[in-house]
């Protein structure tokens, strides 16, 4: 069963259309993520399954409630835990104090009881949270005690307290350094897993996106992109765009006989069996260099510690370039002249810029 559902939604702000007809899907359990560039409705989305905004038109559905659409439920009546940006923590509750004030203080874990939660309770559930987190050791500090990475954890703690069918993240490592950033949303995906909730992270960061998600939701322009898995979307993306937004890649215009594909830099195997003119996806490991100098120059050079991205430029030629991704100790430098290898098959796009390989 679908724990998240949302069917045709709209939204508007005065004449600006920023969610149009969106269409999102997570079943229980799982994680999804949208990601997107600035403008493309993340959060309003967010906001308007949590019932922090109305939309125009459109159906939502929590499990097997209509929250939004025949029916309105209040954002206070969902059974959603929200995670802010900024940890949002109460500056004069402690940890253990910010993680039950959720259960003193939720209309709807209040309404799924028989009795409100007594203090000894309350209690047992922070602690079990807290350990959950390995946050215990810290349950009497006061929130500026805190790094940032424990903030935002307490603040999750905080959101699965009263048992939310539905934890929704609005780009709650933003405001991290990126280490810090990706031990956290390991630490997250492990509480989340573990509680057995069902989340859905908006975000702008396309590696954070395609780490965390079991559901990839792509928005462009108030609209739905592409869905799928993150191995869906990254090996076979539905247009230019969405290869290209998710992660490096290199679009090559090509002629193909139905299997193999020429290019200015060599053949490349594909898997679209129609003839004609096509626009090749090639990501930058699927490009292999070689050291026989055959007239490939390297132009740039990007140094990023374990792996280095050389921008390769047809000699002679300043329009055309390939990005490859290569071993750092394997990096040729600027000027050396390469070979180039691509290792297929790669995904390939009619005129029209649709995806056409399965």
């Amino acid at each position: 069963m679908s724990q998240v559902r949302v069917e045709g939604v709209t939204a508007t702000f005065g004449d600006t259309v920023v969610l149009d007809g969106v269409e999102l899907e997570i079943p229980h359990g799982l994680m999804g993520a949208v990601v997107g560039p600035s403008g493309s409705g993340k959060t309003t989305l967010l906001r308007t399954i949590s019932g922090l905004h109305r939309p125009d038109s459109g159906r939502i559905w929590l499990g097997d409630r209509e929250v939004s659409g025949a029916t309105w439920v209040p954002p206070e009546r969902r059974r959603v835990g929200l995670v802010p940006q900024s940890s949002a923590l109460f500056p004069h509750l402690n940890v253990t104090e910010n993680v039950a004030f959720g259960l003193r203080h939720s209309a709807w874990a209040e309404s799924t009881r028989s009795r409100r939660w007594s203090g000894r309770e309350r209690l047992a559930r922070v602690h079990e949270l807290l350990e959950l987190a390995d946050l215990d050791d810290l349950a009497k500090r006061m929130p500026h005690e805190l790094s940032g990475g424990q903030q935002q954890r307490v603040a999750l703690m905080r959101a699965l307290a009263p048992g939310p069918e539905v934890v929704l993240l609005d780009e709650p490592f933003g405001a991290l350094d990126a280490g810090l950033r990706a031990e956290l949303r390991d630490d997250v995906v492990r509480v989340l897993q573990a509680s057995g909730a069902t989340a859905l992270l908006v975000t702008h960061d396309q590696e954070e996106a395609l780490s965390f998600a079991d559901r990839l939701f792509v928005l462009r322009g108030g609209r739905v992109a592409q869905a799928g898995t993150p191995t869906q979307l990254y090996e076979e993306p539905a247009s230019g765009w969405v290869a290209t937004f998710l992660g490096a890649g290199n679009l090559v215009s090509a002629t193909t006989d139905g299997s193999l594909a020429a290019t200015r830099w060599g053949p490349v195997a594909h898997q679209h069996t129609g003839a004609g003119p096509v626009e090749l996806l090639i990501r930058p490991e699927q490009v292999l260099l070689s050291t026989d100098g055959s007239g490939f120059r390297v132009q740039q050079r990007h140094y990023y510690g374990h792996d280095c991205l050389v921008v390769i430029q047809a000699d002679g030629d300043d329009s055309s370039t390939l990005t490859a991704r290569v071993d750092s100790g394997e990096s040729p430098v600027v000027g050396d002249l390469v070979g180039v290898r691509i290792e297929g098959p790669a995904h390939a796009f009619t005129a029209s810029g649709e995806g056409v390989s399965q």
